[in-house]
């Protein structure tokens, strides 16, 4: 049986209930052991692999939910893969969440926050993968209630996906209490992020980057059909590991 919660997503992407009860931040939001990231893409600077920007933000916002003592682990979400379209066209060294790990090290130092509050799932090359054997991690560390979060456009299709795969695992005491969107949660936290967001939260996205917007839409809505038609998303994941060799 499932244990997928989904909270209908308002104006900042919480529920209207939690909205109800905060004017700033996660006041009033229900503690959890942990939040699942999904990994976002990669870069080339100046010749090295960095995370990409959204892979930044979605540090950056599980590391504010951690800092305000919602959760107590990041567990950041996936391997080992290409990203062609920000120049990284060789599989990269180290998985997407490791690099995303290492951008979080400086933040975690400058507040006292300690390593082992992040815990790293490095062999996924895909979000079927990603939350598949993400939960397999989170057993082992003992986690029960957590929160999904990633960006936006990319969130409906891994609820989708996360409760297909809690749905098939049995005996597990894995909750999710909650999804967050990556812009809603930086949103809350500082107006600092408002000029970054525009380019990527709907509907802004579509006069900023307009041809992004599309693609990533489309895109997305193709893969949440093809869920119907295979719910392990084998198909998906088949050619993930293609691309990635």
């Amino acid at each position: 049986m499932s244990n997928f919660k989904e909270f209908p997503r308002g104006e900042h992407g919480f529920s209207s209930q939690e909205k109800a009860e905060q004017q700033f931040g996660f006041e009033g939001f229900p503690a959890a052991d942990a939040i699942l990231v999904m990994a976002g893409d990669l870069e080339k600077r100046r010749g090295k692999v960095v995370p990409g920007v959204e892979s930044k933000m979605r540090s950056l916002a599980a590391l504010e939910m951690l800092r305000e003592g919602v959760v107590r682990k990041i567990v950041l979400a996936g391997g080992r893969v290409k990203s062609p379209k920000t120049g990284v066209t060789e599989v990269p060294e180290k998985a997407v969440s490791e690099y995303m790990e290492e951008y979080l090290e400086p933040y975690l130092k400058r507040y006292g926050i300690p390593r082992d509050s992040i815990i790293v799932e490095n062999l996924s090359v895909n979000t079927n993968e990603n939350l598949a054997k993400a939960l397999e991690v989170m057993e082992e560390h003992g986690v029960k209630k957590f929160y999904l979060q990633t960006s936006e456009y990319h969130l409906p299709r891994s609820e989708q996906l996360l409760r297909n795969v809690l749905g098939r695992m049995e005996d597990t005491e894995l909750e999710n209490i909650g999804s967050i969107a990556t812009e809603k949660a930086l949103r809350e936290r500082s107006s600092h992020y408002e000029r970054l967001l525009s380019h990527f939260e709907f509907p802004s996205s579509l006069k900023e980057s307009p041809k992004e917007a599309l693609y990533k839409g489309l895109r997305e809505l193709l893969r949440r059909c093809l869920i119907f038609v295979d719910p392990k998303d084998k198909i998906a994941t088949r050619l993930a590991h293609f691309v990635r060799e």
